[in-house]
Order: structure tokens, then sequence, then C-alpha cells
């Protein structure tokens, strides 16, 4: 906050510990160096004196903001450093621990919208028409599943898990995967096939 010039205001050497800027009379620095550095001044104002005891420093390792531990966890220490944002709701159809790495990523792709299909391409003076069917306005939803040839595929792979809950709408089929089934087999088996039939696709 002080910079350079503030260890000759404040009379604290750059080598110094807590302890030597501190005794039983309270903070051992210069009064001078208050109208040049006055939030520095109304900080320690505010802060508990530390005790000047007589007990040997620890390191503690920052595990959250109010948090330190004596052990380092790898976990709590990246939980802190991360940048938090809401977890969104189609995080179940893509990490879960049976899911194929490749076929969870290319999902996460597909979630996010970010595959090279021709709305996208078009930004880019790219013009392409869907692979397997000749439709002009290849967007995600028409790739999975209003295209008919991908439908066919999706139809035959997942129908008789899916019955009547299988459907050429993106959106229709993410929600409906996000619906409890019979058992956590079902689950597993419908999000598993939902993923292979994305990454073949």
């Amino acid at each position: 906050m002080t910079g350079e010039s503030g260890i000759g205001y404040l009379g604290v050497p750059r080598s110094a510990t807590v302890s030597d800027a501190v005794s039983v009379n309270g903070w051992k620095i210069r009064n001078r160096g208050q109208s040049h550095y006055p939030e520095v001044y109304a900080i320690l104002a505010a802060t508990t004196m530390p005790f000047h005891g007589s007990e040997e420093d620890v390191v503690l390792w920052r595990a959250d903001e109010d948090e330190f531990n004596a052990s380092f966890s790898s976990a709590k220490t990246w939980s802190y450093l991360r940048e938090k944002r809401c977890a969104v709701t189609w995080r179940k159809l893509t990490w879960f621990s049976e899911a194929v790495p490749r076929h969870a990523f290319m999902v996460c792709l597909d979630f996010r919208n970010r595959l090279y299909t021709e709305d996208r391409m078009r930004n880019w003076g790219i013009e392409q028409c869907c692979v397997l069917c000749g439709e002009k306005n290849e967007t995600r939803d028409h790739l999975y599943f209003a295209c008919p040839y991908s439908f066919t595929v999706w139809l035959q792979t997942a129908g008789k898990l899916f019955g009547n809950a299988i459907s050429p709408e993106w959106n229709d089929n993410a929600v409906s995967l996000l619906q409890p089934a019979r058992s956590r087999l079902d689950t597993v088996l419908r999000r598993m096939v939902f993923q292979m039939v994305l990454y073949s696709i």
C-alpha cells in the first residue's frame, strides 16, 4: 500500500516481522507517516493488536477466506482459488463416473453449442449443408435430432430405453434425461447411450 517510500515514512525496515513492529504499548511506527498514508493508519487502528507471546510462529494453509488449516488440501485450495459459477442443469448428463471421457467432452461442447455447425460457420463466411440430410440451415438442434437421419439413429439405438419419451427435440431429450428413471442402472444406461449417439453422429 505504501511502496518503497513507506519504509522511510513508517520507520519499519523491509526485513521486519510483525513482532518487530509491535510492542506492549502499540504499533512501533512513526506518526509522521499519517499525513501521507492515512488509510494505512486507519486500518492499523481498527486492527486488533497481535499477542506478543513467546510461542513459535506456525505455517497455516489458507483453505477459505477465513479458514486456515495446519495441513494442505489441494481440493480446498482449488475451490478457494477458482472462479465460482452457478452449476448448470446439464452437468449430470455430461460428467458422471461411468461416462467415457471423449464422449463427455463432446456432450459438453454440444450443450455449450460450440460445434462447427452451419449457423456458427456462417459468421465466418462459410456455408455448408447438413451432410446427413442436405438441410441448408444446420444447427445443433437440427443435428440432434431434427435431422431425419440422426433421429432414425437415435430412435433405433435408444427407443427401447426411452419409450414414448424419445423425441426429435434437443430440449425435450435433455429434460427427459434429467427425470428419475426406474433404477440407477437405467439412469446410467440412458445417459451413456445419449452420449454415445451424440459422439457417433
